[in-house]
């Protein structure tokens, strides 16, 4: 008996069992970039100490509400807002999703002024912070051109004035998002 027939059938059975389907290529998954905005600055709005010598601190909170502490006064009406900070961001979903914030120093000149944060919401869960920065886990579950919201909060230690007069204290949250 000659084996030459019987090999020629095994390979025309493999090619009919779709052998060539496997080579033909795959569709493009969708793109991994993650594409982050800022949408609002965090703002603590106007205040003031009750006296040169007096310190204090003010918190907005990531729902946006100011509260304060000590002798500092929440000056209403000046036309210093105060809000949380939101930032978006997209990406895909169905990708584990890991953001680490830190915290930061608000500068005016060569006067600083220490920023805490203390919380962030993205969706319906909330973050508290562990000594002043926020680290959070969660699934991406909306589509690609979907954007996730994160408000966040923080809180500044104020006074005395001598340490931290008058003026406007710019910085910058450092915020990284890194997906698996």
């Amino acid at each position: 008996m000659d084996n030459k027939p019987v090999f020629v059938f095994l390979v025309s059975c493999l090619l009919a069992m779709g052998f060539p389907r496997a080579l033909s290529a795959q569709p493009e998954l969708p793109s991994r970039t993650i594409e982050v905005t800022k949408n609002q600055a965090l703002q603590f709005g106007d205040v003031s100490l009750t006296e040169p010598s007096a310190t204090g601190t003010v918190t907005v909170d990531y729902d946006g509400t100011r509260t304060y502490e000590g002798n500092v006064v929440l000056l209403e009406n000046t036309g210093g807002d105060y809000t949380p900070a939101i930032f978006g961001f997209k990406l895909c979903p169905g990708r584990n999703v890991n953001i680490e914030m830190t915290p930061v120093s608000l500068t005016n000149g060569g006067y600083s002024i220490d920023l805490s944060l203390t919380g962030a919401k993205i969706g319906t869960n909330t973050y508290e912070s562990v000594n002043g920065a926020i680290s959070c886990s969660f699934q991406s579950n909306t589509g690609c051109d979907e954007t996730h919201l994160i408000y966040v909060g923080g809180t500044i230690s104020i006074g005395p004035y001598s340490s931290t007069p008058d003026g406007t204290y710019v910085g910058e949250i450092a915020i990284t998002i890194s997906q698996q």
